[in-house]
């Protein structure tokens, strides 16, 4: 089935995957996924251009629904199949879309009990979707810190969602790391300027936040 969708997440996995997410016209989220393969960073482009990005409406063939709770959205797709719609939509067409997806708050995405940790989690089969949106109240923090000795960097967000409850979440956006990995390596900001400017420019802008669930991982099988 070949139906083109609005993309509204494009995240970092292990390198070099992507995952990619989106809505159908009629308002459906759909996460495009390539069972046992993933879908690595060269999916993105197409003849030396980059078509898979946020607010690009693109057509997948969508071969077969697997959802498995709380990924509801997941549909394997032909790896070989992916078309440039729209480039990107209008500032106002995104915001509509925005709105559409949002929810007043973190605890109203899922569908299930939001758990805290050492993180925050859902059980695992627990739950009808993992992805949505919010606006935040407040952007309260930006933390972008090295990790393995640079190697390797580790980027959060600390957010007020509008029921006034504070989240400490990872980002896996993959524009937003790229912005701050360039800042520090290209631009040369000390990172005590990189982080706040940010923040300022976040809350100053209309910011929604896209919210998902990640995969379950060997430490914490029921989570």
């Amino acid at each position: 089935m070949k139906q083109p969708i609005v993309i509204t997440d494009l995240t970092r996995m292990q390198e070099p995957k992507v995952c990619i997410a989106g809505y159908s016209n009629d308002g459906t989220c759909r996460r495009p996924v390539v069972p046992f393969r993933g879908i690595p960073e060269w999916f993105l482009s197409k003849k030396n251009r980059l078509i898979i990005r946020p607010f690009a409406v693109v057509e997948f063939d969508f071969l077969r629904h697997v959802p498995e709770a709380p990924h509801s959205e997941d549909w394997g797709i032909d790896r070989f199949h992916r078309r440039l719609i729209t480039p990107q939509l209008s500032e106002d067409k995104r915001l509509n879309v925005l709105e559409k997806t949002s929810s007043e708050s973190v605890a109203d995405i899922f569908g299930a009990e939001i758990r805290q940790d050492l993180g925050y989690y859902l059980k695992s089969g627990e739950g009808s979707r993992s992805l949505g949106t919010v606006r935040p109240s407040e952007i309260t923090d930006l933390t972008y810190e090295s990790k393995d000795d640079g190697n390797k960097w580790d980027y959060r967000l600390v957010f007020k969602d509008q029921a006034a409850q504070t989240y400490r979440l990872a980002v896996t956006d993959l524009a937003y790391r790229h912005y701050l990995d360039y800042g520090r390596v290209q631009a040369n900001y000390p990172l005590d300027e990189l982080t706040p400017r940010l923040t300022r420019i976040l809350n100053q802008r209309t910011t929604f936040l896209r919210i998902g669930l990640a995969r379950l991982w060997e430490k914490f099988p029921d989570r």
